[in-house]
């Protein structure tokens, strides 16, 4: 198939003169999240449109504690148990577990399954909605 040399043209220019992005927060490029919702019939809370707002969250408490804006870790939501975005085998992992609620865990190594540190542990981590008060387990 040929490609027209107006269309060759207009695809260089427009190459030449898009902004590239100056800086990519390493969170971003290491997170991942399922579509859940609107698209996925098995979800049953938020994920895609949920992490933008949770990895602000999460660059937050990496500011507040000291770690360097280059630090990164492997962060994974999905907004039901099936585990599409892989969240078992993340450093941080956010799986969907009831509407707005999340389990929350993690493998700082990604060497095994991680493990659930909270049950139900967010609830709208993305709007400042409150944490739920259930206990850390073992």
């Amino acid at each position: 198939m040929q490609v027209s040399k107006w269309f060759k043209n207009t695809c260089y220019a427009a190459l030449k003169t898009r902004e590239q992005p100056r800086f990519v927060d390493p969170l971003n490029i290491t997170a991942m999240a399922c579509l859940a919702f609107p698209l996925c019939p098995l979800a049953i809370t938020e994920a895609e449109r949920g992490i933008p707002g949770i990895l602000k969250r999460i660059r937050a408490v990496f500011e507040k504690v000291g770690l360097k804006y280059n630090e990164s870790v492997v962060v994974r939501i999905t907004g039901c148990p099936n585990g599409c975005a892989r969240p078992y085998m993340a450093e941080l992992r956010l799986v969907g577990d009831g509407p707005n609620s999340y389990q929350l865990g993690g493998n700082q190594n990604q060497t095994s399954l991680a493990q659930s540190f909270m049950d139900k542990g967010f609830e709208k981590p993305w709007k400042g909605g409150s944490s739920s008060t259930s206990t850390p387990q073992p």
